[in-house]
């Protein structure tokens, strides 16, 4: 039963926000009592933490699990691959989702961020090491100044404060954050590599 609620409270959650469902509406839709939810779930911060960090450590396994088969990618292309997974994971849930949990689950708002910003840390100081290695980003990279820069962009994309919903589209802000991220750490050998990928993709991601 646990399992059904988790999977019901994504969902709806994902789909609607979570300021818009209530515990009633997730027993409504599961045809059970809102008791029966709280045999499980303290109450709705429980249940948002729960289902958060599920939700957020399963893409993160999937997108590491896809960077352990595509051993043969420069990069430029394992970034892009990060970037295009990512923003594939964003266009599947409500923009409301990210910002309820951020204003109203602060507790689980931080769990989640702790979570990207492990990953962050392991991927993309590995890309840049690699990127440095075979003379695709330039040379004169801090990278540890690197990533707290691509922390701190990942954290303020779904912030109101810097990008209020009725003004910005969060996947616009994901595509402008990344080209500007990775325009600025490329040398000219690798801006070539992306203007290839630019000309040839159908993707928004540059």
């Amino acid at each position: 039963m646990k399992e059904r609620i988790l999977q019901q409270a994504e969902k709806m959650f994902t789909r609607y926000g979570i300021r818009n469902i209530s515990m009633d509406t997730i027993a409504r839709e599961l045809s059970i009592s809102k008791k029966t939810i709280y045999q499980y779930f303290q109450d709705k911060d429980d249940l948002v933490m729960q289902v958060a960090t599920l939700h957020h450590q399963r893409d993160i396994d999937q997108l590491a699990q896809l960077l352990q088969e595509k051993t043969d990618l420069t990069a430029i292309d394992e970034l892009l691959l990060i970037a295009d997974y990512v923003a594939a994971m964003i266009r599947h849930i409500n923009p409301a989702y990210l910002y309820d949990m951020q204003k109203f689950h602060e507790t689980a708002w931080k769990v989640c961020q702790q979570q990207e910003e492990n990953f962050i840390h392991r991927a993309i100081r590995n890309n840049l090491q690699k990127g440095m290695t075979d003379g695709l980003y330039r040379n004169d990279l801090n990278i540890e100044i690197m990533l707290r820069l691509i922390l701190f962009q990942n954290n303020i994309i779904a912030d109101p404060h810097y990008f209020p919903e009725k003004d910005f589209h969060i996947i616009e802000v994901h595509q402008q954050v990344v080209k500007h991220f990775i325009y600025g750490i490329v040398n000219e050998k690798g801006f070539q590599h992306l203007e290839i990928y630019s000309n040839n993709s159908n993707k928004n991601t540059l």
